[in-house]
């Protein structure tokens, strides 16, 4: 019975530890402007949106972070805040990178690439 116990104890530590690091471990990151996916704001995102909203292009975009304006859908919206953002001028910032499941509220606003 001392042994079952001691087996059982040590199954719900580890069912304990996996449920804490397993949902942070799989969680995604919404990047907003990194369409591409590449880790970066730069021009080739605007590029990747550009085509992606024209259509007819083989070009791969995650859709998550191609909302950069996070309204909800991808559009000329967007494509217009990454210029502004990446030519600089226009006082345009971006929500900094956050975990799938908030709403980025508390993410650190990108500083400027220029």
């Amino acid at each position: 019975m001392r042994k079952v116990l001691k087996y059982m104890s040590l199954l719900l530590a580890v069912v304990v530890l996996a449920a804490a690091i397993v949902p942070t471990a799989f969680a995604a990151t919404i990047f907003p402007g990194d369409v591409d996916g590449n880790d970066a704001v730069e021009n080739k995102d605007i590029t990747a949106l550009r085509q992606h909203l024209a259509g007819g292009y083989s070009v791969s975009v995650n859709e998550n972070n191609a909302d950069a304006n996070k309204d909800g859908s991808v559009n000329v919206k967007d494509l217009v805040l990454l210029r502004r953002y990446i030519v600089g001028g226009y006082d345009e910032t971006l929500p900094g990178k956050y975990a799938t499941g908030t709403s980025g509220e508390n993410a650190t606003p990108w500083v400027p690439i220029h």
